[in-house]
This record gives C-alpha cells, sequence and structure tokens, in this order.
C-alpha cells in the first residue's frame, strides 16, 4: 500500500425478510463479499484513477480492451477521452498498474482473464480465474507494482471471458466505482 491508500472491506446481500420487528442476520444471505484496495491520492504524487459509468458486455472467446469515461482523479495528465483506453505515464519512474475489482456477471462455465499490457503489447500482469458456482458473481483484480516506465508508455486492460455467452463486466453492483483502472508512481 502507499501512501492515502485504504482498504474497503464490502458485501452484498439479498434480503430474505423473515417477518422479524427487527432486522435480524437471517433477513440476509451474502451473495458476494470480499474487500478491495482503494488508491489514494495527493497534490504531491503522481497518480491517475479512472472508471466505467456503464458494464461492458464481453464477447465469448474474445479479447476486450476495457475503455474508460470517469476520471476518479488524474493529478498528471495520464487519461485522455481521446484515448479512453489508456493510462499513459507522464514522468520517468517505477509505477504500480492495479484494475479491478472486476465483477462478471454470474455463469459457472469458463474462466475469467484480465491483462494489462504495456506499449499495446507486453503483458506486465495476468490474473486468470474460473468462473464462480452457479447463479454467484465471479470477481477478481490484478496488479503490476514497481513497473520500470519512461514518459510515454502506456498502460491498458484487456478482459477475456469463455462462458459460451456473451457476459457484462458489471460496474457498480452496489459496490462503488468498480472497477477501476489506477497507475502511481512509487519511485
Amino acid at each position: 500500500m502507499n501512501a492515502g491508500d485504504y482498504i474497503e472491506v464490502i458485501g452484498e446481500t439479498d434480503a430474505t425478510d423473515t417477518g422479524q420487528n427487527t432486522v435480524a442476520a437471517a433477513d440476509y444471505s451474502v451473495v458476494f463479499a470480499g474487500a478491495r484496495l482503494i488508491p489514494g491520492a495527493n497534490s504531491l504524487d503522481y497518480s491517475a484513477r479512472v472508471s466505467r459509468a456503464a458494464s461492458l458486455s464481453v464477447p465469448d472467446s474474445t479479447p476486450t480492451t476495457v475503455d474508460y469515461d470517469i476520471v476518479d482523479y488524474d493529478t498528471a495528465l495520464f487519461f485522455t477521452l481521446g484515448a479512453p483506453t489508456k493510462l499513459t505515464i507522464p514522468v520517468d519512474g517505477k509505477y504500480d498498474i492495479f484494475f479491478g475489482p472486476a465483477l462478471w456477471d454470474a455463469s459457472a462455465v469458463g474462466v475469467r482473464s484480465l491483462i494489462i499490457s504495456k506499449n499495446g503489447g507486453v503483458s506486465v500482469a495476468l490474473s486468470i480465474i474460473p468462473a464462480a458456482i452457479a447463479g454467484n458473481l465471479t470477481a477478481h483484480e490484478c496488479c503490476a507494482r514497481g513497473i520500470s516506465c519512461i514518459s510515454g508508455d502506456y498502460f491498458e486492460v484487456t478482459v477475456y471471458q469463455e462462458s459460451g455467452a456473451p457476459l457484462d463486466l458489471l460496474t457498480d453492483g452496489g459496490l462503488g466505482d468498480i472497477p477501476v483502472f489506477y497507475a502511481k508512481k512509487v519511485n
């Protein structure tokens, strides 16, 4: 973690009202729970975090580059709407790059993959997980720490899934702005 970062515990429940006068644990069943790193920013650092306003439909067995339209913060012009898939490094140094959490529609079939690439080719981080059991959302994240960069290098995220049908990469699910794409100079 870096200065200003924090961890948020998250959970999503389904109401199953028991008819009691008070809210009880029996009134809810957990459908998703976890924790996520929330990258922070301050005026002295080089960092940016972007996200999406709408879910992204990802075709079956088709690598799909994620684009963004919300700037959560950007201290050094990493992001431009003219290149909505990229975070571009403004100054030489080492950077942490993060994407997630990726929250996929429920499907018990196939795998889900996240790939962070540098300069349109070299993969710097990869996360592949199997689908969650039927009826549950699948969630994961991907991060690369301390990647050496020069000004003008850029990063993108490609998502991939093999479920036999299109699946949405969800943007909220009651959890706030997710997924986020984040870069921060660490050295």
